[in-house]
C-alpha cells in the first residue's frame, strides 16, 4: 500500500492483481485498477512519482504459487492515476518485484526482484536500461531520498547506499 505524495489517495495492491485507489479524506474507493489478470497475480509493490500522477505496480506472484507456474510477462507496470491506464509495462530479471521507487524528479524508476537485482528504467520507457544492480540476495526494499539523487537497496545480506548520477 502506498499514500500519495500530497496524502490525499492511498492506493492498495490486492492479491487478485487490482489496484484500489482511495480518497482518503472521503474514505471512499475511488476505482479499482486492474494490473495483473485475475487468477492470483498479485500486486506485491507499490509506489506513487513525486507528482503524483503515476503509479508503479510490481507483480509479487501467485497467492498460491507452484513451481512452473505462469506469470506475467511484463510484472512492471506505471498506471495513470487519474484514469487507471497503464503507460508503459516491463519485462524484469524476475517475475517478482518486491520493492519500486521513483527517483526524487520522477525521471528514474527502479525495481528490486527476487533474483538480486535492482533495475533502474527511465521513466517514459521503461524498456530502456538507465542501470542495473546485483545484490548479494533478494531486493527486498529500495527507495530514493526525497530530495537528492541517492538510493538505497537493502538485500537478506546487504545494504548499498549510492548516487544514481555516479553509476
Amino acid at each position: 500500500m502506498e499514500f500519495s505524495p500530497d496524502g490525499r489517495q492511498l492506493a492498495v495492491g490486492t492479491y487478485a492483481g487490482s489496484v484500489f485507489l482511495f480518497d482518503v479524506q472521503d474514505r471512499k474507493l475511488i476505482r479499482t485498477i486492474p494490473v495483473y489478470e485475475a487468477g492470483g497475480y498479485g500486486v506485491f509493490s507499490l509506489a506513487f512519482s513525486p507528482d503524483g500522477h503515476r503509479l508503479a505496480a510490481g507483480y509479487g506472484g501467485p497467492l498460491n504459487s507452484r513451481p512452473g507456474q505462469i506469470s506475467p510477462g511484463e510484472p512492471l507496470q506505471v498506471l495513470d492515476v487519474s484514469t487507471g491506464a497503464v503507460l508503459a509495462k516491463s519485462r524484469a530479471s524476475s517475475s517478482k518485484i518486491r520493492s519500486v521507487s521513483w527517483s526524487n524528479d520522477g525521471k528514474i524508476l527502479a525495481a528490486g526482484d527476487d533474483d538480486n537485482h535492482v533495475a533502474f528504467r527511465t521513466a517514459d520507457s521503461l524498456s530502456q536500461a538507465a542501470d542495473d544492480l546485483v545484490l548479494a540476495g533478494p531486493v527486498l526494499s529500495i527507495s530514493f531520498a526525497p530530495n537528492k539523487p541517492i538510493f538505497a537497496a537493502v538485500s537478506g545480506k546487504a545494504v548499498v547506499v549510492d548516487e544514481i548520477v555516479g553509476r
